[in-house]
């Protein structure tokens, strides 16, 4: 059986069987290392937080889970593949100088790809344009979504800490 669909099998038994015994068995992921995979796995019960099982559950990688095909395919059916996100800085005040003279407002668009280094790229812009002080604050626009609600308990404690940037709410 190849890589991927060990991967699919696994990633299918985790959420499937999640509670029963098929997410207490990790060999399907287990096997994943015989191919020089990097795993890490944790199963737990939300409503108890019992861990049902894990494999390497210290160890942190960036997820690399089925979840996005799905999202992908959403997106795509629902935005088309030439859609574009896009995630910036708007203000109304103005600039002064190297001053911005008001808040600094995020704006973003549900930017799948929006990570630490493109936040990062947002500020050299900002940089770029000679601003190098904002005397207001910066406001995060959740006018697009609304405020993201801590829907599940493995994800509530991320509004609080993170480590990541694929850890945001």
């Amino acid at each position: 059986m190849g890589l991927l669909r060990r991967a699919l099998l696994g990633a299918a038994l985790l959420a499937c069987g999640a509670g029963g015994a098929a997410a207490q068995d990790l060999s399907a992921l287990e096997s994943l290392a015989d191919d020089n995979a990097r795993i890490s796995a944790l199963v737990v019960d939300l409503s108890t937080r019992q861990v049902l099982a894990q494999l390497n559950a210290g160890t942190r990688l960036t997820p690399a889970s089925v979840t996005k095909l799905y999202a992908a395919a959403a997106g795509l059916g629902r935005f088309g593949p030439d859609h574009r996100f896009h995630t910036h800085f708007v203000s109304d005040g103005e600039v002064v100088g190297s001053v911005l003279r008001g808040d600094l407002v995020f704006r973003g668009a549900g930017d799948p790809d929006f990570d630490s280094k493109r936040l990062w790229a947002l500020v050299e812009r900002l940089r770029q344009m000679g601003v190098r002080q904002v005397t207001g604050d910066l406001v995060i626009d959740e006018s697009l979504f609304g405020a993201v609600p801590c829907i599940t308990v493995d994800r509530c404690g991320v509004t609080r800490d993170s480590r990541n940037a694929y850890d945001a709410p």
